[in-house]
């Protein structure tokens, strides 16, 4: 759109701003219609020559321009993201015109889960200077969500409209695997014990944390599982189980992983059997001997535990002095 003003004289030169605002504005509808005004318009002490064809030119006679805002984006759209989480999009207005821009109120509309963060009104900006900010979205519900960011300022063209859209879901956690989920120690004797080795992958889209292992059965023990333990998507990790019995008999428990993995929490069943050791026997035998028995002593007798008798007695000892 090219503006020319032209001072009728005695007046003051300066148009009103409202005048500007509601002339420019008219141009911009009239356009969007398909409409170019061709006869002048006539505005207080100012003669206004509009005619809707392309870029802006200042007002000449005494007029210093305009302030004229663009932003780095007109909508925004979040995609899915969790309840309970947020995300995050940067708006980047910057002052094109050849006035200062006044950004003066920042709202949202028609949305529940949108705000925005980081924008200190009022907020002046130089020709070609830019500000950054951030439009946050947590969803509340499972749901889309849409909404409308209108920034008010000293433009024509005020408020500026940036839509809003993005939609929450259910969020997204990892899943905690275990390899294998049971174990079966068989028969393990008193005073033995068995080692089992277990693996535990995260499986799901997002970091898992392993916050505590639980038995009941002293019979069972954990060793080389350090928490709190935490798995990124895809990664493992491997520990020891160990069942040592503390009687006889059949014994069981359950291994149970606290995670905040959407399937916390995690199971190992635990079985075994524990064997009474055999008691322990010594045979002896003897034969005797047809030999004199000479240089020890030796003791025997008829039944276990005594008593016993010696077969020999001391043996001497001879010196020989030469």
């Amino acid at each position: 759109m090219t503006v020319r003003a032209v001072h009728s004289g005695g007046e003051d030169p300066d148009l009103s701003a409202a005048f500007m605002k509601t002339s420019m504005a008219a141009c911009l509808l009239l356009r969007s219609k398909g409409f170019s005004p061709r006869l002048p318009l006539l505005l207080s002490a100012a003669l206004l020559m509009a005619g809707c064809g392309g870029g802006t030119s200042a007002p000449q006679g005494g007029s210093s321009g305009v302030p004229q805002i663009n932003v780095n984006a007109v909508s925004v759209a979040f995609g899915n993201v969790s309840v309970g989480s947020s995300g995050s999009q940067t708006i980047v207005i910057t002052n094109t015109g050849s006035r200062s821009l006044t950004l003066s109120q920042a709202d949202v509309s028609g949305g529940f889960g949108f705000s925005t963060r980081g924008l200190t009104l009022p907020l002046t900006l130089a020709p070609g200077q830019s500000t950054s900010f951030s439009v946050i979205f947590t969803p509340q519900i499972f749901a889309s969500d849409s909404g409308i960011l209108s920034v008010a300022s000293n433009t024509v063209t005020s408020p500026t409209l940036i839509s809003l859209s993005g939609t929450g879901v259910q969020r997204s956690s990892g899943v905690l695997t275990v390899d294998p989920s049971s174990i079966a120690f068989g028969g393990v004797s008193l005073g033995v014990h068995s080692t089992r080795t277990v693996t535990l992958t995260n499986t799901g889209v997002l970091d898992l944390t392993i916050s505590q292992n639980n038995l009941t059965s002293t019979a069972f023990s954990v060793s080389g599982l350090s928490l709190p333990l935490s798995l990124a998507p895809g990664r493992s990790a491997s520990f020891a189980v160990q069942f040592a019995p503390n009687g006889a008999g059949l014994a069981s428990d359950i291994l149970s992983l606290a995670s905040d993995a959407a399937n916390s929490p995690t199971s190992v069943v635990l079985g075994g059997n524990g064997l009474a050791a055999p008691p322990h026997s010594v045979t002896v035998s003897w034969d005797a001997s047809n030999q004199a028995i000479s240089g020890y002593l030796v003791y025997r007798a008829n039944v276990s535990g005594g008593p016993y008798t010696p077969l020999t007695t001391a043996p001497e000892i001879a010196w020989l002095l030469a």
